[in-house]
Formats: structure tokens, C-alpha cells, sequence
């Protein structure tokens, strides 16, 4: 970016000798519907590579100079002030406003909640009768949610009038926080699973348990056989421990699991879990899977 931030600013200075009356809302415009970037022509969409595409000069002054001589509008353009919404601990409800940039009038617009987000809604606060422009609210219900950090995505769909058989969206990525995810001394939901270590396809894992606060475990009813132990937490809520930036271990150390032969009660299965990088990590993800609660109730399969 640092690069990158001097040759769109110079760009856009070019833009602005032959327009001086151009806007910052003409130029993000432009550059949403990929006319000033290597983009055009082509599929505009935003990626986390290029973003829109690579700033391209000529094109940038040709469409300074069409705006100049009124030759040209600029299409209809959704923006919300907020990209992201947060939610911190307590956080509940937060609002975001979408605005239209361009010149060309909205239809069809319409907010919704990706698939899969069960625990977000928005609804409509303040909005134009016509257009839905305006001010939205997103909700999130944390009820029956494990600790760990959600994400989900508001999508809002619309039209260009000039052309309401095309769909436009714009992404708005959510994040909302369960729970106390870091306190100083204090280490985040672990869980502890047991694996069949016969098992050699598949799924192997058969029970999954809360580690209690000072990090002990049990696993009661376990029928004989060969199993080894893994920890660790879901600080992401992906449904697997042993994730980047997550804590994970094994018994006695991951990458080294011994096979513990069960043929009768065993104690004194004691291992440390470390925080992994995610680079060379010697140890799988592993899902949760019969979550066991404190009260001997198995959680559905996560």
C-alpha cells in the first residue's frame, strides 16, 4: 500500500487537472465499477488480491473528461458508511446507513443475511419508501452460543434503474464476540478429545469434553480399546480445535501421540497445550465431535 497509495493519489491528480469540480464520491464510483482499472471489460468484482484492479491512467483522464463534459453518469452505487459491522462482548445492535454514489437511480434493493448466520438478522429503520436507502439494523442473538469469535455477512442486493434485470450486491462482513475470549491468567474454553486410534478412515474422533478451569478432564463410560488424547480450543467457532492462532496439544506432545491401551480406569493422561502459529504445525485440526456436557449429556455432532 505504500506504494500503491502514490500512484493512485497521482492518478487521480491527473483526473482532477482536466475536472476540478470531480468528487471523492465519482472517483470511488469509477473505481467500484472497475472503469479506471485494469478491471474493465471484464468480471468487476473485488478481490483481496487487487481489489478492483490495477489503476489504469488513461482510462482515469478519459472518464475525468467525460464527467467534464457531461457526456457521461455515473451508475447506480450502494455504499454503507460502515464495511464492517463488531460486535464486542455486550454489543447487541448496531446500525449502518446505505447511501447511493452515483448518478442513476436504485431499485430492487433489498438486505439480507448470508446463509448460514442463524445468529444475525437485520431489519429495516429508517428508510426511503422507494429506493430502501437509508438506515438499517443489525441484530445478533448470542442464546445457546459456545465462547469464540462468529462471522457472517450482510449481502444487499440491487438494481441500477436504468437496468433492474441486473443484481448488484454489496458485501458488509459481520463479527460478533461470545463470551471473554482472553483475560490475563486465564485461558480460553479448552476442549479435550478422544480419538479411536483403530480408526483409520474418517471421522475418528468419539467423545469431546470441557476442560474445567484449572484444565482437568475426564472421559466416563469409555468402552476397552486403543484411543489417544488431543486438546485445544475453537477460538474461530469452525467447529475444530488446533486451528492458526488457536491453542492445541496431544498426549504426550502433538506430532508424538501415544496410543493409551484402555482396558480398565486410567488417571494421569497430563499434557501441555501451546498457542500454534499455524506454520508447521506437526498436528491436524481436529473437529468436535460428542461434545460430552459437565452433566453427561452429549451435544449434537458439530
Amino acid at each position: 500500500t505504500s506504494m500503491a497509495a502514490p500512484h493512485v493519489a497521482g492518478v487521480i491528480a491527473l483526473m482532477k487537472a482536466v475536472h476540478p469540480d470531480l468528487t471523492g464520491d465519482q472517483v470511488t464510483a469509477l473505481i467500484s465499477e472497475c472503469k479506471i482499472t485494469s478491471k474493465n471489460g471484464g468480471t468487476c468484482t473485488r478481490d483481496y488480491n487487487l481489489g478492483y484492479g490495477i489503476i489504469d491512467a488513461y482510462l482515469a483522464v478519459t472518464e475525468a473528461l467525460a464527467l467534464a463534459n457531461n457526456s457521461t453518469s455515473i451508475p447506480a452505487i450502494v455504499q454503507s458508511d460502515k464495511t464492517q459491522l463488531s460486535f464486542s462482548t455486550f454489543a447487541t445492535e448496531l446500525d449502518f446507513v446505505l447511501t447511493n454514489i452515483g448518478d442513476n437511480a436504485v431499485t430492487n434493493l433489498t438486505a439480507a443475511v448470508t446463509a448460514g448466520s442463524s445468529w444475525l438478522s437485520v431489519a429495516e429503520q429508517s428508510v426511503d419508501g422507494v429506493t430502501k436507502l437509508g438506515t438499517y439494523r443489525a441484530t445478533v442473538d448470542r442464546t445457546g452460543l459456545l465462547d469464540g469469535v462468529y462471522s457472517g455477512t450482510i449481502t444487499v442486493s440491487y438494481a441500477d434503474a436504468t437496468a433492474p434485470a441486473t443484481t448488484k450486491t454489496l458485501l458488509i462482513n459481520v463479527s460478533m464476540q461470545v463470551g471473554t475470549i482472553t483475560t490475563a491468567g486465564v485461558m480460553t474454553q479448552q476442549y479435550v478429545l478422544l480419538e479411536n486410534a483403530d480408526c483409520t478412515s474418517g471421522n475418528c474422533i468419539v467423545r469431546t469434553v470441557f476442560a474445567n478451569a484449572n484444565g482437568s478432564y475426564s472421559f466416563t463410560n469409555v468402552p476397552a480399546g486403543n484411543y489417544r488424547v488431543f486438546a485445544g480450543s475453537d477460538i474461530d467457532v469452525d467447529g475444530f480445535v488446533c486451528g492458526a492462532g488457536e491453542t492445541c496439544g496431544a498426549y504426550p506432545s502433538p506430532g508424538a501421540e501415544q496410543i493409551i491401551n484402555l482396558s480398565t480406569s486410567r488417571s494421569g493422561i497430563n499434557f501441555l497445550v501451546n498457542l500454534n502459529s499455524g506454520l508447521g504445525s506437526a498436528t491436524s485440526a481436529k473437529p468436535l465431535q460428542n461434545l460430552q456436557h459437565n452433566d453427561g449429556s452429549l451435544q449434537k455432532s458439530r
